[in-house]
């Protein structure tokens, strides 16, 4: 199907895709040019030492700017959505009216009736509903809310390292007072440096480490620590069904033809 209508919202979504693809080379640049160097730092019990990834620089400002934009441009891209249908009912209507997010399930029916909603037809309104744009319904969105609340009213999220830790080999000659302490799995850090493992200090061991890099969100509720890329791309889609959705309800109830 050609979509004729709300192309505002569609050149944003675009916007977003460009922000992800911005975001994704400059990743991958910053992992194939930025090589990590094993650490061993002391703790202050003067008995146990950590074992670090430590990359020579931190992550480029440019992947949390990107992340913002898209975040900022989807944010807007729902916006301009309930803005555009507000003027296929009524043209002359010049009032502000937004994306229906809330806080809670329990927030959603008072926002849909509140003056930045009130105006929408019901039936668009049920559908706007049926996202569920609060927290503890469509993460994705909510997220969206989010990114796009903190960074214009409190602070910049910043991203931070997502990284995948293995070590299906290790054996050591020396006497073991303390035990070794391997820190697989998932591990996040707002630094340039990963932990991977805790041991007594000046501990002698082989080991073969396997690393899986990427970069993930900041101190945002319910996304916090998730992998940046695929879920920014998720977010696009979602955003790209409530558009698409949205027209066909439009269409439906004879908004446009």
């Amino acid at each position: 199907m050609r979509h004729t209508h709300f192309q505002n919202s569609r050149i944003r979504i675009g916007w977003a895709k460009n922000d992800i693809a911005n975001f994704e080379r400059s990743a991958n640049r910053f992992f194939q040019n930025t090589k990590p160097t094993i650490v061993r730092e002391p703790e202050p019990d003067g008995i146990h030492e950590l074992h670090k990834i430590r990359y020579r620089k931190k992550l480029p400002a440019t992947l949390t700017q990107k992340t913002i934009s898209a975040t900022e441009n989807l944010r807007s891209a729902l916006d301009l959505l309930a803005t555009e249908v507000m003027r296929l009912k009524d043209a002359g209507h010049n009032g502000k009216i937004y994306f229906p997010f809330c806080k809670a399930s329990k927030d959603l029916k008072s926002r849909l009736n509140s003056g930045s909603c009130n105006p929408l037809p019901d039936d668009i309104k049920t559908l706007f509903a049926s996202y569920e744009p609060y927290a503890g319904g469509s993460d994705l969105l909510w997220a969206i809310n989010e990114l796009a609340n903190t960074s214009k009213h409190n602070d910049i999220v910043h991203v931070g390292f997502k990284s995948g830790i293995a070590m299906p080999e290790l054996e050591t000659t020396d006497a073991v007072t303390a035990p070794i302490k391997i820190i697989e799995g998932i591990t996040d850090s707002a630094e340039n440096e990963i932990v991977f493992a805790r041991t007594q200090l000046g501990l002698k061991w082989k080991y073969r480490l396997k690393v899986t890099c990427g970069v993930s969100f900041g101190k945002i509720e319910r996304i916090e620590g998730k992998e940046i890329s695929p879920n920014l791309s998720a977010m696009v889609d979602a955003v790209t069904l409530i558009v698409n959705e949205t027209e066909a309800k439009c269409r439906e109830i004879g908004l446009v033809s």
